[in-house]
Protein backbone atom coordinates (compact mmCIF):
# COMPACT_ATOMS: atom_id res chain seq x y z
CA UNK A 1 0.00 0.00 0.00
CA UNK A 2 1.28 3.15 -1.05
CA UNK A 3 2.28 5.70 1.60
CA UNK A 4 0.63 8.76 1.32
CA UNK A 5 2.80 12.17 0.54
CA UNK A 6 2.62 14.87 3.48
CA UNK A 7 0.38 17.59 2.51
CA UNK A 8 1.73 21.20 2.88
CA UNK A 9 0.55 23.62 4.96
CA UNK A 10 -1.93 26.36 4.37
CA UNK A 11 0.73 28.88 6.26
CA UNK A 12 4.07 29.72 4.95
CA UNK A 13 7.04 28.73 6.99
CA UNK A 14 10.35 29.44 7.27
CA UNK A 15 13.08 27.74 5.87
CA UNK A 16 15.24 28.43 8.51
CA UNK A 17 13.94 28.09 11.71
CA UNK A 18 10.36 25.58 10.61
CA UNK A 19 8.15 27.61 12.35
CA UNK A 20 5.27 28.81 10.52
CA UNK A 21 5.46 32.86 9.77
CA UNK A 22 3.77 35.69 10.47
CA UNK A 23 0.90 36.62 8.08
CA UNK A 24 1.17 40.20 6.50
CA UNK A 25 5.20 39.97 6.94
CA UNK A 26 5.96 39.82 2.94
CA UNK A 27 3.41 42.45 2.79
CA UNK A 28 5.07 44.66 4.71
CA UNK A 29 9.00 43.92 3.80
CA UNK A 30 7.76 44.39 -0.06
CA UNK A 31 6.47 47.84 1.26
CA UNK A 32 9.65 48.91 2.46
CA UNK A 33 11.77 47.69 -0.32
CA UNK A 34 9.70 49.32 -3.03
CA UNK A 35 9.98 53.12 -0.46
CA UNK A 36 13.66 52.53 -0.19
CA UNK A 37 14.09 51.79 -3.99
CA UNK A 38 12.27 54.51 -4.86
CA UNK A 39 14.35 57.02 -2.58
CA UNK A 40 17.35 55.43 -3.90
CA UNK A 41 16.01 56.71 -7.37
CA UNK A 42 15.95 60.29 -6.19
CA UNK A 43 18.72 60.46 -4.73
CA UNK A 44 20.99 58.84 -7.82
CA UNK A 45 18.81 60.72 -10.20
CA UNK A 46 19.36 64.01 -8.00
CA UNK A 47 23.08 63.52 -8.43
CA UNK A 48 22.99 62.46 -12.01
CA UNK A 49 20.97 65.89 -12.89
CA UNK A 50 23.83 68.08 -10.78
CA UNK A 51 26.61 66.40 -12.12
CA UNK A 52 25.36 67.01 -15.73
CA UNK A 53 24.75 70.41 -15.11
CA UNK A 54 28.21 71.19 -13.83
CA UNK A 55 29.40 69.43 -17.32
CA UNK A 56 27.22 70.43 -19.75
CA UNK A 57 25.99 73.49 -18.46
CA UNK A 58 25.04 75.90 -21.68
CA UNK A 59 25.00 79.09 -19.58
CA UNK A 60 26.98 81.80 -20.65
CA UNK A 61 27.80 83.32 -17.51
CA UNK A 62 29.25 80.15 -15.77
CA UNK A 63 29.38 76.99 -18.47
CA UNK A 64 30.58 73.26 -17.93
CA UNK A 65 34.03 72.46 -17.72
CA UNK A 66 33.50 70.51 -20.94
CA UNK A 67 31.61 72.95 -22.58
CA UNK A 68 34.90 75.35 -22.18
CA UNK A 69 36.69 72.77 -23.24
CA UNK A 70 34.75 72.22 -26.58
CA UNK A 71 34.79 76.38 -26.78
CA UNK A 72 38.75 76.89 -26.57
CA UNK A 73 39.16 73.72 -29.10
CA UNK A 74 36.68 75.42 -31.47
CA UNK A 75 38.52 78.80 -31.27
CA UNK A 76 41.94 77.24 -31.92
CA UNK A 77 40.96 75.64 -34.87
CA UNK A 78 39.26 78.39 -35.76
CA UNK A 79 42.14 80.59 -35.37
CA UNK A 80 44.34 78.43 -37.23
CA UNK A 81 45.79 79.82 -40.67
CA UNK A 82 46.27 77.21 -43.70
CA UNK A 83 48.10 79.76 -45.19
CA UNK A 84 51.02 79.16 -42.43
CA UNK A 85 53.29 76.33 -43.40
CA UNK A 86 55.31 75.05 -40.39
CA UNK A 87 58.78 73.72 -41.92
Amino acid sequence: MPVPSPQPSCTPRSKLFNRPLRPGRFSSERGQVIIEYVLLMVVALGLAAMIMKSVVSRDTSSPGFLMKKWQSLVEQIGADDPNKRSN
